[in-house]
Order: C-alpha cells, then sequence, then structure tokens
C-alpha cells in the first residue's frame, strides 16, 4: 500500500481513539463535535481504501455503509457508549489497509 494511506490511516486511528475517549468519559458534546469535525477525513479516508483496495468494491462498499449506518442509529438514539465501540473496533478495523 501507498505510504501517504498508511499515514492518513494512522491520522484517522488517532482521532477517533479521541473521540472514543471522549464518550466513554460521558463527555457526549466535545466527542460528536470531534466526530463532526473528522467526518471529511473519514470520507477521504473511505474513498482512498476503495481506490486502494484489492477486495471486491461492492462488498467493501457494502461493509463501509453498514457500520455507518449503525453509527448513525447509535446516534440517533443517542447511544453514545455503543457509537464510541462501533468507531473503535468496527469502523477502524474495516479501513485499515
Amino acid at each position: 500500500m501507498d505510504i501517504r494511506l498508511n499515514e492518513d490511516n494512522l491520522i484517522l486511528e488517532s482521532a477517533v481513539d479521541e473521540i472514543v475517549s471522549c464518550l466513554y468519559r460521558q463527555d457526549e458534546s466535545e466527542g460528536f463535535d470531534k466526530l463532526q469535525n473528522l467526518l471529511p477525513a473519514i470520507e477521504n479516508t473511505i474513498e482512498n481504501y476503495l481506490l486502494a483496495s484489492n477486495d471486491d468494491r461492492s462488498v467493501v462498499s457494502e461493509r463501509i455503509n453498514s457500520i455507518l449506518f449503525q453509527l448513525l442509529s447509535a446516534m440517533e438514539k443517542r447511544d453514545i457508549i455503543v457509537m464510541a465501540d462501533i468507531l473503535k473496533y468496527e469502523l477502524i478495523s474495516c479501513l485499515k489497509y
């Protein structure tokens, strides 16, 4: 993989760790603010991942969409612990190249 993609992934993982930390501390406001600020980077990482992935794009896209739907559902329910778990254990692991 491209070194730049790995660097982007590490930056994203670090930022997600900060968000997860806020959510686990029940600092919902800060966690939501950080997540909102990170959304463009998440979108960019997803696009780069899809371009660089050797996997079937439709399968990868479906998996990412499923994770994002779960995240949105948890956000709507204001279930910040589930949000943190989805970000940390599902989204980041799915986007590792």
